[in-house]
């Protein structure tokens, strides 16, 4: 092999290392973007919830802003949280009277097979058998009141206020939820889809 093919070897390799060089740099740039927008949305999506759900006080009864319709599908229209004006359990509460516990991180769950598993109305093996789904406490799960929690963290029945959502009472659990975690119940899977995960939430007791 004389030098003239050597040289053009050597062309060929460096000109492919290049344009793998260039794939490399362009795949991590489009990787990028894509991350960079999820966060956008995902971020956007959790400010628009908190915004719409946020709880104004006056005259000392608690309300929230008009419902963000997020969309529908067959079975429900979806709304952010609770409905304006929804009557809900320890209202007429001053915000002094209030005790924080810290902050938990919010989940949110509806009565359908894929959150409730056999415990669910829908689920195969209850259709047409008359069941009626509860919760781990034996209510009937209510969108406005119903939480799943840690029982060692509140006991069934305990009252808690949680900021952006008001009063909320203690009534199931779920093998996921563990520790500081509040699993709200919806009655749509698409809106607990939509709300998804909210972090670092206040959350108090009545004084």
């Amino acid at each position: 092999m004389n030098n003239t093919q050597i040289k053009s070897r050597i062309k060929a390799i460096t000109a492919l290392v290049w344009m793998a060089i260039t794939l490399v740099v362009m795949l991590a740039i489009y990787m990028w973007m894509i991350a960079t927008v999820t966060f956008a949305q995902e971020n956007a999506r959790h400010e628009m919830a908190i915004q719409h759900l946020e709880m104004i006080v006056r005259n000392g009864i608690d309300y929230i802003s008009p419902p963000i319709v997020w969309g529908e599908d067959e079975d429900c229209i979806i709304t952010s949280g609770l409905l304006q004006n929804e009557v809900v359990s320890g209202q007429g509460r001053a915000y002094s009277e209030l005790i924080s516990l810290g902050y938990f991180e919010l989940t949110f769950y509806c009565p359908c097979k894929i959150c409730c598993g056999i415990w669910s109305e829908q689920h195969p093996s209850r259709i047409g058998t008359g069941f009626v789904q509860r919760t781990a406490s034996g209510t009937i799960p209510v969108q406005g009141r119903t939480i799943a929690v840690d029982t060692n963290v509140f006991p069934h029945g305990t009252e808690i206020y949680i900021t952006g959502f008001g009063w909320r009472i203690a009534e199931d659990t779920g093998s996921a939820i563990n520790g500081r975690i509040i699993d709200i119940f919806v009655e749509c899977h698409q809106e607990a889809l939509q709300l998804g995960r909210i972090r670092n939430v206040e959350v108090f007791a009545g004084g």
